[in-house]
């Protein structure tokens, strides 16, 4: 579909092509999901929410930071086209935890989902049951992430909203713990509408 000059910044705005159905009887957590048409292949990550808590650990990834790098449609918070505002209403490349290391996705590969995977690698490895959660999520809350003994914030999430920030505070007061790997941690003010 045609691509607005404005994607980058209000979103693609297309119409559903293709709607896939998840099963109910999927387990929880991050995904990847491959796509290909006979033009291109690409990946990305698919989050499969609880709707009750079932595991010990809530992984929260840098999603926030992949869109604000991300410069599909022209413009990022980082590219030299920087402009203020950026919609995850677009392709997020960076939602692809098997970028590689390629010079045209250096800077991206820094910030991609490739880096959230030590942690849910490590998570796997020790045997430790996790989901993994946006950190849009944190901008309602709903009262199933409160529910986690453990939060664990990954690698690269710097842009926080005042209501991520409350909703921390809120679970740290309620006795909750918190497992923070991430350089830069709420670094920017965000607010997402």
């Amino acid at each position: 579909q045609k691509v607005a000059d404005s994607a980058s910044i209000k979103g693609c705005m297309w119409e559903t092509s293709y709607r896939l159905v998840i099963p109910d009887s999927i387990q929880t957590g991050w995904f990847t999901l491959a796509l290909s048409t006979e033009l291109a292949q690409t990946r990305t990550s698919v989050f499969i929410k609880p709707k009750l808590r079932e595991k010990d650990v809530a992984m929260f990834l840098s999603t926030n930071t992949w869109n604000a790098y991300n410069h599909w449609g022209g413009y990022s918070l980082y590219t030299q086209n920087k402009t203020h505002t950026v919609s995850a209403n677009r392709p997020q490349p960076l939602s692809n935890p098997f970028l590689t290391n390629a010079l045209t996705h250096h800077q991206w590969y820094y910030q991609s989902a490739e880096k959230d995977t030590y942690m849910a690698e490590f998570l796997q490895g020790e045997n430790i049951p996790f989901d993994a959660y946006s950190m849009e999520e944190l901008e309602v809350a709903d009262s199933t992430i409160f529910q986690y003994p453990v939060w664990v914030i990954s690698t690269h999430s710097e842009y926080w909203s005042e209501n991520m920030l409350v909703y921390l505070n809120q679970y740290l007061d309620e006795g909750g713990s918190l497992i923070c790997l991430s350089g830069n941690t709420a670094a920017y003010v965000s607010h997402l509408n």
